[in-house]
């Protein structure tokens, strides 16, 4: 059985705190109880957990579908709320999915990490499906370059949100130019101090 383990950000925006779970893997149910307790968002891939067997009281709930995007629900005015899916980005080349998670869970927390947990909880569909949409967009842009960390190794701040807004605006990443020359991206997407 595997073991359940997560990670908490905890993100200080106007001396607020959101606590966002990400990984959870189903083997202590105490455990993964407590996490459904406690944390504001949580994000967990469809390959550790196909449902959750009890109710979150998290105000958001992810789970990601690796190729076919994400599903969310909002734990807000309804009783029994569904799952909404989000697409993936189309993208016809892959050089390594190493990290695609974590750059997803990274934009998730970029995007709504600026509201601070006071003004979370008055979140718009809208603002969910941009935080959404926009980690997407990290992790399939992520998926050009060798490595977890290779696309952080070949594109500076600027670069590298330019490119995700162009993935967001387009919806198909094979349509951007500045994404497709992969072959300068897999030689710079070694870590500089193992070079």
């Amino acid at each position: 059985m595997k073991n359940i383990y997560y990670r908490e950000s905890k993100l200080r925006r106007e001396k607020c705190y959101i606590k966002f779970r990400a990984r959870a893997k189903i083997s202590k149910l105490s455990l993964f109880k407590k996490v459904l307790k406690i944390s504001d968002i949580v994000k967990y891939s469809e390959e550790d957990i196909k449902e959750i067997p009890y109710r979150s009281n998290a105000l958001i709930e992810i789970q990601s579908l690796g190729l076919r995007g994400v599903q969310y629900k909002l734990n807000k005015d309804d009783d029994n709320p569904i799952f909404k899916k989000i697409h993936a980005y189309n993208s016809n080349f892959v050089i390594d999915t190493a990290g695609a998670g974590d750059w997803l869970t990274a934009g998730i927390i970029h995007v709504l990490g600026k509201k601070g947990s006071n003004k979370l909880y008055n979140i718009s569909e809208e603002e969910i499906k941009n935080a959404l949409n926009f980690g997407q967009g990290l992790a399939s842009l992520n998926c050009r370059y060798v490595g977890a960390r290779g696309m952080m190794y070949n594109l500076n701040k600027l670069k590298l949100l330019n490119l995700v807004n162009k993935i967001m605006n387009y919806k198909n990443i094979n349509d951007i130019n500045d994404v497709n020359n992969y072959n300068t991206y897999r030689e710079k997407s070694i870590c500089p101090n193992c070079k």
